[in-house]
Order: C-alpha cells, then sequence, then structure tokens
C-alpha cells in the first residue's frame, strides 16, 4: 500500500532536510478553531503501523510529541501533528483538510448496537493491544502464566 507523508517537518536534527516544509511557513491564527480541532481530532487516530524508542519534539514549542506514526490508508503521519494543529494553528494544505472533511462525512452518524455483548456474560472483550498493556502475568505455584485482567478499565475509561 503506498501512502503520502504529510507532517514531518525540517529542523528535525540528523535526518533534517530543505524537502521538509517549516511549520511556522503553515501558521494560520485565522483558522477556525472548530475546524481546527476537528482536524486535530482526526490526526490522533488511526492505525498504528510504527512505533520508535524515542520522542520526537515539538519544533515550535519542545514539547515531547509522540513515538509513533498512523495512517488511514491514504496518509502516514507522526503521532504529534495533531499538536501541530491544535496548539500552533499549523493549518495543512488544502488537499489534506478536503480529505479529513470527506471522511467524517462518509463515516456519518453511527448507530451503535450495544446489546450484542449481552450473548456472552462470562467473556471479557478487551480493545486489541489492550490485554498488554493492561494486563500482568504472574507464575502460579505451578509454573503456569495466569493472566489478570482489569475488568473495571473500560468502565473507568468511558466515565464522563
Amino acid at each position: 500500500m503506498r501512502v503520502c507523508l504529510i507532517g514531518y517537518w525540517r529542523g528535525g536534527g540528523e535526518e533534517d532536510d530543505d524537502r521538509w516544509p517549516d511549520p511556522r511557513d503553515l501558521i494560520d491564527e485565522s483558522w477556525s478553531n472548530q475546524e481546527r480541532e476537528l482536524v486535530a481530532s482526526y490526526f490522533e487516530q488511526g492505525f498504528k503501523p510504527f512505533a520508535f524508542l524515542g520522542f520526537s519534539e515539538c519544533r515550535l514549542c519542545g514539547k515531547l510529541n509522540g513515538s509513533a506514526e498512523f495512517t488511514d490508508g491514504v496518509y502516514l503521519w507522526p503521532e504529534g501533528l495533531a499538536h501541530y494543529v491544535r496548539e500552533h494553528s499549523v493549518k495543512l494544505p488544502a488537499e489534506v483538510l478536503a480529505h479529513v472533511r470527506r471522511r467524517y462525512d462518509e463515516l456519518g452518524p453511527l448507530d451503535a448496537n450495544r446489546d450484542w455483548s449481552a450473548e456472552y456474560p462470562d467473556r471479557v472483550f478487551l480493545p486489541e493491544g489492550a490485554v498488554e498493556q493492561f494486563a500482568d502475568f504472574e507464575r502460579g505455584w505451578d509454573g503456569m502464566e495466569t493472566l489478570f485482567v482489569d475488568r473495571d478499565w473500560w468502565p473507568k475509561v468511558t466515565r464522563a
């Protein structure tokens, strides 16, 4: 799958390349807060194909800005792209903004079936990756690994 790389900036040290834009050149203080938040929210999500060992720093304020990349199948962007959009009003090219609007329009309103899990009262359903992130493995007296799942995690993170 071929994707377009976006959200990489000049000023990144050893991999610095004049082909990358300077984020200062894309700042638009007049950009509407509503659209900016919509775009930032979009770039906080996606499929995460790559994660790295070090954190990137914001070229504008120095904040640690993530260590992974996201994709939606069309674009590939660094985890910190939403920070540039939200905190610094870095406005992405019109083609990218149109893509984000189109993806939100395609999604439309959701009508989620919340009754399906009643068929499985003895099972715990966790998002992909949650077991590795939130479960502890311990060796029992019989040498077998025991998985302890935090059953309170999902209710906690979904409370307002």
